[in-house]
């Protein structure tokens, strides 16, 4: 992956709009400048606007019009840039997922956990399901999974390991759920690209979870 420095300044943008600007002005003059081979994510919807604005402005100093870039926000790139046989799962399909997989699961895989199956409700079984998915895709993004996590923890913390070892199990009794109701998992690593030759483009984001950055 490429990286320019373009400065720290509020014209960062600015700076970006030029230099993309730059790379589409090899057209003969008078014709467009064609920036649709490029997809640019930006951090949110008024940097957006702002690099559009930037666009035109420049392009309208060079009496020439513009055939934009795509302009994403990083949660947007996945849906851009990947395409799936299966529909993604919803909040809601998320949310019963984790419930089913608990309520279906033995007392000896919640007990590492802190779970008494015996007087957890639906609302306390909802809510460790909350926590349970923000702990999964965190190790997603990373690249992992509560299994391969348990692998790295076992050297240093075998109490870790051994609650990593029970959330692996849950999350592939979960898994077995999204299976059957013929969802998938969001996530660059469940998706296959739509354009595997596209150029993107990342403006004023420091930092992307390892699996999209090895994706991209």
């Amino acid at each position: 992956m490429k990286q320019v420095f373009l400065g720290k300044s509020d014209l960062v943008l600015r700076l970006a709009a030029h230099r993309m600007l730059s790379m589409g002005t090899d057209a003969p003059e008078g014709s467009p400048v064609d920036l649709r081979r490029f997809h640019a994510a930006l951090p949110g919807r008024r940097a957006i606007r702002l690099f559009m604005r930037y666009l035109q402005e420049f392009c309208g100093e060079l009496g020439r019009s513009l055939l934009p870039p795509s302009c994403v926000t990083p949660g947007q790139l996945e849906e851009l840039l990947t395409t799936r046989d299966l529909p993604l799962i919803t909040p809601a399909e998320e949310k019963i997922s984790w419930l089913l997989a608990l309520k279906s699961s033995p007392s000896e895989d919640l007990e590492p956990l802190g779970i008494d199956p015996d007087l957890s409700g639906t609302s306390g079984l909802l809510a460790m399901g909350k926590l349970f998915s923000r702990i999964t895709t965190t190790l997603r993004t990373e690249g992992l999974n509560p299994g391969a996590a348990a692998h790295i923890a076992a050297d240093r913390d075998q109490e870790c390991a051994l609650r990593l070892r029970a959330l692996e199990k849950i999350e592939n009794r979960r898994q077995g759920f999204l299976r059957d109701w013929d969802v998938s998992q969001s996530g660059f690593n469940h998706g296959a690209p739509t354009q595997p030759q596209a150029e993107v483009i990342l403006i004023g984001l420091m930092e992307l979870p390892k699996r999209t950055r090895e994706w991209l």
